[in-house]
């Protein structure tokens, strides 16, 4: 969709603030998802070093020295870092104002790249995970009741 604007994450496996701004974005899917594309780059895990290199080039453009993950790129604004409810207001913001804007700024435009990988199978992935975990720890409650009730 041409419309919508391109946001894009740079991220580490095993990133508690990476997983929290993501379960973030899955939160807004219904009412904001219409706006944008979310694109994830790995840059922890080993082969992903052209990411890693990708994530310093993109700060480059900003005059950002990336001090870590998560890295958030929506527009002409980054965010570096993440905690639950810290910046979520400043993101649906640079959100809906970037989405209004009659020429869209995109940084793989500035950079001449168009590498992207859509982000949407892993945010279902997380929320299954959450399903089973709530699953499990619900079969586990049960398994100990049923346990001591026959004590």
């Amino acid at each position: 969709d041409n419309k919508k604007l391109n946001i894009y994450l740079f991220r580490g496996q095993g990133c508690s603030h990476c997983y929290e701004l993501l379960e973030f974005f899955n939160s807004i899917t219904e009412e904001y998802g219409k706006y944008y594309n979310l694109y994830v780059y790995e840059v922890w895990e080993d082969g992903h070093e052209d990411n890693n290199d990708l994530m310093k080039e993109v700060g480059q453009v900003f005059n950002k020295e990336i001090k870590g993950v998560p890295f958030l790129v929506i527009g002409e604004k980054t965010f570096n870092g993440y905690s639950e409810g810290y910046y979520d207001e400043e993101i649906k913001d640079a959100i809906k104002e970037e989405y209004n804007k009659q020429n869209k700024y995109d940084v793989m435009n500035e950079l001449g790249l168009t590498k992207k990988v859509d982000y949407t199978q892993l945010i279902i992935s997380s929320s299954i995970i959450v399903i089973i975990s709530i699953l499990i720890t619900t079969l586990t409650i049960i398994g100990k009741r049923k346990r001591l009730n026959n004590i």
